[in-house]
């Protein structure tokens, strides 16, 4: 598998958690494993118990819809772009 494709397959894997942790702020999802995808990001990254990214309402930090759009939809718009417009190549003299 080259390096494009790769990317487009994390920037998709990105892009589907992110629709999850919408879904789940949305009220749509319940359950524990949707719910991971809210509340893991803040523990991995240590992120703060209130900032306009996460909060804490009587438990862990979870994030909020603007810390679900910076830490899914983001990445996987840069990666998706990464993959479908690459680096151009310069030629060097030999």
């Amino acid at each position: 598998m080259n390096m494009r494709w790769f990317l487009v397959l994390l920037g998709i894997v990105s892009a589907g958690l992110g629709c999850v942790g919408l879904l789940v702020h949305a009220g749509i999802l319940d359950g524990a494993l949707p719910l991971y995808t809210v509340i893991l990001p803040p523990m991995v990254l240590h992120l703060p118990d209130r900032s306009p990214f996460t909060d804490a309402a009587h438990g862990p930090p979870f994030l909020t819809v603007l810390g679900v759009l910076v830490v899914y939809f983001l990445p996987a718009t840069v990666l998706l772009s990464l993959a479908w417009f690459p680096r151009a190549r310069t030629r060097t003299a030999a």
